[in-house]
């Protein structure tokens, strides 16, 4: 039984920047409900940082979270 090809369900944006001496990458993946947001500098596209938010209900204040941080200090 032959299927009907699936209609990706997210659109990818990506765009650089100069800032100074560097070079600043960004992406955006935008999905239904969500989307995730990378920035970094050519060199150090590891990902170190990974934060998460939520909308509040009823109008209020989103609820943010870093969920993977490579900040020694936060860590300490």
């Amino acid at each position: 039984m032959p299927s009907e090809p699936a209609t990706p369900q997210f659109q990818v944006y990506t765009a650089t920047q100069a800032c100074l001496s560097i070079t600043l990458y960004f992406q955006l993946v935008e999905f239904r409900d969500s989307a995730f947001v990378w920035a970094g500098v050519e060199g150090k596209e590891v990902l170190s940082n990974l934060a998460t938010a939520i909308p509040a209900l009823h109008g209020g204040a989103p609820a943010a979270t870093t969920m993977i941080s490579n900040d020694k200090k936060a860590a300490g």
